[in-house]
């Protein structure tokens, strides 16, 4: 028999944890008291000195084929015990459901997944166990966008007189270049309300200078303003 086929062999039993024993049991029988798999000799709980056990025959043996354990009957040798379980159902298709479990996706993490401690994440999607369900714990790729900063509200406008002056004069102009008037009389004291062009803020001297600055650069036709 070649080394693949003596791996997949031995992959069927289970050695015996008795420490003295250690050998590979093809009908593992396992101890109801203490959990442990043991071999045929070592069955019972005399035999490997059980810590939870009585001296009582109750063992458990672990299918090969169907991973199910079935108790041994006192006085039954593990041959007829294993047909008794091979005629009462024993289903070689639940090997691979109790060895091939899904397991939670985080790291170092050894829990299996089953209908009772699965947790499906809103946000990525991924399946993983209860104990790592929210999203720092499992690394999620895809975080819940956070909410919006809620706006300051705007300070209100100023409502001085200044304000006010400037906003109806730059009004005043510009009303005036769509419509291709002259400019009207107010632009007269822009000097003592405008701080410059209400085009392009450029500040001024004095009134004459503004209507020639807004003429030559912004092309506005002004009246002829006589200095103050």
């Amino acid at each position: 028999m070649d080394k693949a086929g003596s791996a997949d062999l031995l992959s069927l039993g289970k050695h015996c944890a008795l420490a003295e024993c250690g050998q590979v049991d093809f009908l593992p029988f396992k101890c109801s008291a203490c959990a442990e798999t043991f071999c045929l000799e070592h069955r019972t709980c005399q035999a490997h000195r059980c810590p939870k056990g009585s001296t009582t025959d109750d063992s458990v043996i672990i299918c090969p084929l169907c991973a199910k354990g079935f108790q041994l009957q006192p006085g039954e040798t593990a041959d007829a015990a294993f047909d008794r379980h091979n005629r009462s159902g024993c289903n070689p298709a639940n090997y691979a459901a109790v060895h091939n479990r899904r397991k939670c996706p985080v790291p170092r993490c050894q829990e299996k997944l089953n209908t009772t401690n699965v947790y499906r994440c809103k946000n990525c999607q991924v399946e993983v166990c209860l104990k790592h369900r929210l999203p720092t714990d499992h690394k999620c790729q895809r975080q819940p966008a956070k909410p919006a900063p809620a706006r300051s509200k705007q300070l209100p406008k100023s409502s001085s007189p200044l304000a006010k002056s400037t906003k109806s004069v730059k009004e005043s102009v510009r009303e005036a270049a769509l419509s291709s008037q002259p400019l009207p009389a107010i632009i007269r004291t822009a000097h003592s309300q405008l701080e410059g062009c209400p085009f392009c803020g450029l500040r001024m001297d004095d009134s004459v200078a503004l209507v020639a600055h807004c003429e030559a650069m912004h092309r506005v036709p002004c009246t002829t303003v006589s200095a103050h």
